[in-house]
């Protein structure tokens, strides 16, 4: 009897006791699982939310990186549609070597398209925008289309044709010579240099191809509201930027460059054409006259710009040389000159810049006519900006396949 109350007694405690502590326990644990799902929780949304906009809504490229890309993205695609133009003329019957101009067009284009090596990408892996959309963000409006991939000759709309090419080739350059006039400085004068020598390969193109629709070259709509010319004040001449050594603003020594650069031409064309004969001394001839409306272009531009110009000399040094080779001299001449307008690119804004691309390609154009080959960087000397690629480096094609007879082989 008293082992039984002894052992109920003992049995019964402990039971009331346990089920207590039970009952606290599932409640704290219940507390600390539902804290941590809140944490948890909290933790998926916030990375998720990070994750979707990056992958749905990447960043939309700056205005020179677009016209960078786009840019070897166009000239790569106009090389594709070239090597398959002159493969298809390679393996036809009459293979007489009519290729060799669209391949010598070619490797310079691809050439041309590795100057811009900008590589897009986003940190999600999200592909970048769709380029077919336009001409690319803040890029004046162009009459060509948008960027083609860069294998153009697997397209389902049928294989390109020659003259149709040759009129993306023309399109491309007026792609390039627009956009120089919406990005940064140093880019601005790599896409009217390489804008310039797209038209000169097409106007070739076309001379070897004469069935062909004529090029049609790129006009500039950019229009400076008129200025009253007068001295700028102390405060107007801190702020402009001028080089060393200068006293007018960079822009104005650019201008002033090429006017003088017009007389020099001038001057030695005149020195130059009692010493050629047949056709060398008609292109001689045609370019005199063209310099000549376009020294009075420049000086038009630089009075509305007012920049004040240096006196016009009687005479100007011969280049070394130039009398027993008066033609490479000329050639010469014309490079130096388009290298002012390159100046003029890149130190230049508004109408003035506008008006130094829309002369790049006539001075690419008479300098491919002269040598039969159409400049690589015409107004840009990649050799001074230490570029691994140098103007005279083109392809083992490039110098087998002028498109136009070349005027260089002495007197005709």
């Amino acid at each position: 009897m008293t082992l039984s109350t002894v052992v109920g007694t003992t049995s019964g405690g402990p039971a009331k006791g346990t089920a207590g502590t039970k009952a606290g326990g599932r409640a704290s644990r219940f507390f600390r699982r539902t804290l941590l799902l809140l944490l948890a929780a909290a933790l998926v949304i916030s990375i998720g939310t990070v994750v979707t906009g990056l992958e749905t809504a990447p960043p939309p490229l700056s205005t020179t990186e677009q016209a960078r890309l786009d840019a070897g993205q166009r000239l790569l695609a106009v090389a594709g549609d070239l090597r398959h133009l002159a493969s298809v003329e390679t393996n036809s019957n009459n293979d007489d070597g009519g290729s060799a101009p669209l391949l010598a067009a070619a490797s310079m284009l691809e050439e041309q398209a590795g100057l811009f090596p900008l590589q897009t990408t986003w940190p999600s892996g999200a592909a970048a925008p769709d380029p077919e959309s336009g001409d690319g963000p803040g890029i004046r409006g162009s009459d060509a289309r948008g960027p083609t991939p860069t294998n153009p000759p697997s397209r389902e709309a049928g294989a390109p044709t020659l003259d149709g090419t040759l009129q993306r080739l023309a399109s491309t350059s007026r792609f390039l010579l627009s956009a120089s006039l919406e990005v940064d400085p140093g880019l601005a004068r790599l896409l009217a240099s390489v804008g310039a020598s797209a038209f000169s390969q097409a106007a070739l193109l076309h001379a070897a191809y004469p069935d062909t629709a004529q090029p049609v070259p790129w006009k500039s709509d950019v229009v400076d509201p008129p200025t009253e010319c007068g001295r700028p004040g102390p405060e107007n001449q801190d702020s402009q930027s001028s080089v060393p050594g200068g006293e007018l603003p960079a822009e104005a020594q650019a201008v002033a460059a090429v006017v003088v650069s017009e007389y020099k031409l001038a001057f030695l064309y005149q020195a130059a054409l009692p010493r050629t004969t047949g056709a060398q001394r008609e292109a001689a001839a045609e370019n005199y006259a063209a310099h000549r409306d376009l020294m009075e272009h420049w000086e038009e531009l630089a009075a509305d710009a007012c920049v004040e110009l240096p006196l016009r000399a009687p005479a100007y040094a011969l280049p070394e040389g130039f009398l027993d080779e008066p033609w490479q001299g000329l050639v010469d001449a014309e490079g130096e000159a388009a290298l002012a307008l390159g100046d003029l690119v890149a130190l230049g804004d508004g109408a003035l810049r506008a008006a130094a691309a829309s002369d790049l390609p006539g001075a690419a154009e008479r300098i491919a006519t002269m040598t039969g080959e159409p400049p690589l960087t015409p107004g840009l000397d990649l050799r001074e900006s230490g570029n691994a690629v140098s103007p005279s480096g083109t392809s083992e094609t490039a110098g087998a396949a002028s498109s136009a007879p070349a005027l260089k082989d002495g007197p005709q």
